[in-house]
């Protein structure tokens, strides 16, 4: 059995501190890992989205490794893990003048939202 997946950034930059932060919290090699950029944002799929065929192709594949992990891990928990300055959501909102923290804080609600109806 597996505690968690993890679904985190593919930004270099946080590699070794979430896994550090990881396993001050518990989870020292105890969860599946999913890497993907723009993380909440994903799950955000508006048709303006730049990137939007790469979040849904990664939102179908995070689901599948969420379906994967439990039926083979028996996971009981999904963290979802979120960082300001991230080139996804730079990218994605760089024609507006819109508060970027204020953006993760409802695209992450909204992944929240979505994961605890599709997986309680």
């Amino acid at each position: 059995m597996v505690k968690a997946i993890v679904l985190t950034c593919m930004d270099y930059r946080f590699v070794s501190s979430i896994a550090e932060s990881l396993n001050k919290l518990g989870y020292k090699k105890d969860y599946d890992l999913f890497v993907a950029a723009g993380v909440s944002l994903m799950y955000n799929n508006e048709d303006t989205c730049c990137l939007k065929k790469c979040f849904e192709s990664w939102k179908t594949s995070f689901e599948q490794h969420i379906n994967l992990a439990i039926g083979v891990h028996n996971i009981e928990e999904i963290i979802a893990i979120d960082h300001e300055d991230c080139g996804a959501y730079a990218l994605h909102y760089e024609n507006n003048d819109h508060d970027l923290d204020a953006l993760h804080v409802q695209n992450m609600n909204l992944l929240v939202s979505y994961l605890k109806k599709e997986y309680p």
